[in-house]
């Protein structure tokens, strides 16, 4: 039993090759689509991959065998008809696969879904996702990475006064020292809610910064919305990170965001080591399930969700059926 990899860009296209170099008596064994990486800075693309069984070569007729008759060709016929029909089916369930696994179907008509099947299908998708709004234990440091304008410095404060609720003293350390006003916004929410506060200009620095924070049970990092494929800017953020040695890291990303740009953020930002994921705007996401594949395959545990732009309310902490909800609204 011979077998052989057929690997395109569609379904179709695969099935069209493997139809034109082995005809309609190739058995389908596996259908799969996966993520190829390409030029760096550029979003991965899908692969299919199927694997068939080549048929068997049909036997040399003997000299001595007699000649067929018109009516014993006629059992051969049927097995090709129904050899390439069960190609046909394999197809048809290759192609429903690809479509549930990219969730377009929901995405493209989860409006219009009665609102109960909706978040049902939706608790289903939730499920499988990993989520840990833990904060680690004390004493303890937090790093909020993610580019500009996600909502980096509102999330710290938010898990700033959600860790002193909860009787925790808290501190922060600030690197986001360049952009126009960032000195100004974290100082007043620092000494709105009695947070001790240090900066640092380079990494050389948190060692300092970490001596005037210390006695809290928690250290919060802010970091510049840097471009991670910068070599300077990503060389300096992966020093200050190993220096400022953090328990966890949250990539701070917009609900708002489209399912590509989340992967090339992803993608962009893997070399820091991010652990958790942690999702702003989420009452601005009119798209949300698209994110779900993407979130997935990532790895990342989502943590807490950001539904407003108070900063001193509490950050929601990311679960299944607050996920679900916010499917079925968007």
């Amino acid at each position: 039993m011979a077998l052989r990899k057929f690997t395109a860009a569609t379904v179709e296209e695969a099935f069209a090759q493997i139809e034109r170099e082995l005809g309609g008596e190739a058995i389908i064994l596996d259908t799969r689509t996966s993520l190829i990486e390409r030029a760096p800075g550029a979003a991965p693309a899908e692969q299919v991959e199927v694997w068939v069984q080549e048929p068997d070569a049909p036997p040399a007729p003997s000299a001595d065998a007699p000649a067929a008759s018109p009516d014993a060709a006629a059992p051969d016929a049927l097995a090709d008809d129904l050899s390439r029909l069960r190609a046909r089916v394999q197809a048809v369930h290759a192609q429903l696969d690809t479509l549930a696994q990219r969730l377009d179907w929901l995405g493209a008509a989860g409006s219009a879904l009665p609102g109960e099947f909706a978040l049902s299908v939706a608790e289903g998708l939730a499920r499988n996702l990993p989520f840990s709004s833990a904060l680690p234990d004390a004493p303890a440091r937090v790093a909020l990475i993610g580019p500009s304008g996600v909502g980096k410095t509102t999330c710290l404060a938010r898990l700033a006064y959600h860790a002193r609720r909860d009787g925790h003293a808290v501190g922060v350390i600030s690197a986001d020292t360049i952009r126009l006003g960032a000195r100004e916004q974290i100082t007043t929410l620092c000494e709105h809610g009695d947070f001790p506060l240090a900066f640092v200009y380079h990494p050389a620095d948190v060692g300092d910064a970490l001596r005037r924070v210390e006695g809290c049970a928690l250290v919060l990092l802010d970091t510049p919305g840097i471009n991670p494929r910068q070599p300077e800017d990503g060389a300096w953020l992966a020093e200050l990170l190993a220096a400022f040695d953090p328990a966890q890291v949250h990539l701070v990303q917009p609900g708002s965001v489209s399912g590509a740009a989340l992967r090339d953020t992803l993608q962009a930002y893997a070399r820091f080591t991010p652990d958790h994921l942690l999702i702003t705007k989420m009452d601005e996401a009119a798209y949300l399930v698209d994110l779900l594949p993407v979130i997935a395959q990532s790895g990342l545990a989502l943590s807490f969700f950001g539904m407003s732009a108070s900063v001193t309310e509490t950050p929601l902490p990311a679960t299944a059926a607050r996920l679900a909800q916010a499917l079925r609204l968007a």
